[in-house]
């Protein structure tokens, strides 16, 4: 059965599509002078069953960090 939702106002209609599309994150409704004017999705996308291969390898923000700290210890000395 589909409702009517002609009487709803547009950025609520917006907020409920954006929530029912959402699987993790978040809605955000930003309001200026008592309107809203803007709304924003953030969209979280979970890896829970990672493969076993992967889980050895260093994402790319870990080997970063691990390439900046080789270069931070290789100029010292003792």
């Amino acid at each position: 059965m589909k409702t009517d939702l002609s009487h709803v106002p547009q950025w609520l209609s917006i907020v409920r599509e954006k929530v029912e599309s959402l699987r993790y994150g978040a809605v955000q409704i930003v309001v200026h002078n008592s309107k809203i004017t803007q709304i924003e999705r953030t969209e979280k996308v979970r890896f829970e069953d990672r493969d076993d291969s992967l889980t050895n390898q260093p994402d790319k923000l870990e080997a970063l960090q691990l390439d900046r700290a080789s270069h931070r210890t290789a100029g010292r000395r003792s």
